[in-house]
């Protein structure tokens, strides 16, 4: 039986680590933050195949992974409400993977 070379192309993402901003203790309502961060996120669809929230240490409030290269995800980033409110700051980490 012979093998068979199997070409996979990877795509370009980011993984993107949410750590607290300078107003993460703000009156700022979570709820209408969350729903401008998704909202962000959702358009177009599938921008944002992965986002979870850390509970286990206090510098870092979650992780994502955007569809999009480094330089992408820190522009969309930059724009963010929860990241201009002040909430939440960011570093984006340029990596490949499979499409899934």
């Amino acid at each position: 039986m012979s093998e068979q070379a199997v070409s996979v192309s990877t795509s370009p993402y980011s993984v993107v680590i949410l750590t607290p901003g300078p107003e993460h203790d703000s009156d700022v309502a979570d709820s209408e933050l969350l729903v401008q961060w998704l909202n962000n996120f959702a358009a177009p669809a599938g921008r944002l195949p992965a986002l979870m929230e850390v509970d286990d240490n206090p510098l870092i409030s979650g992780i994502a992974v955007v569809p999009v290269d480094a330089q992408a995800a820190a522009t969309i980033l930059a724009a963010d409400p929860a990241v201009v409110s002040g909430r939440f700051a960011f570093e984006v980490h340029p990596a490949e993977g499979f499409p899934g």
